[in-house]
């Protein structure tokens, strides 16, 4: 499976890129939102993590679970060791909301 991990941040890819090998996995890597998006139409991948300390990577999370054509990939959101935006709380909550319904 492709997981596609969007980060500009080197270290955090090299952990991520490592455990994915270390699963049997195949990491690819998006180093902004808007390069991220294209490889998520483009590529398919079975997981998509976005790295939340990138600009405008709430607004990619809701694109993508909004999409129809990326609407079924999982999607992880992460960050290295900051608290998430008030707006990311907002959206997890709007989404574990519909999912749970």
């Amino acid at each position: 499976m492709i997981r596609l991990i969007i980060t500009a941040d080197d270290e955090l890819y090299d952990r991520l890129a490592h455990r994915a090998q270390a699963e049997g996995d195949t990491p690819q890597r998006a180093d902004n939102v808007l390069d991220g998006l294209e490889q998520a139409m483009t590529e398919s991948p079975g997981l998509i993590i976005i790295d939340m300390a990138l600009r405008s990577a709430d607004t990619l999370l809701e694109t993508l679970h909004s999409r129809r054509e990326t609407t079924s990939i999982p999607l992880l959101a992460v960050t290295a060791g900051g608290r998430l935006p008030f707006e990311l709380h907002r959206l997890c909550a709007a989404v574990l909301e519909v999912e749970t319904l």
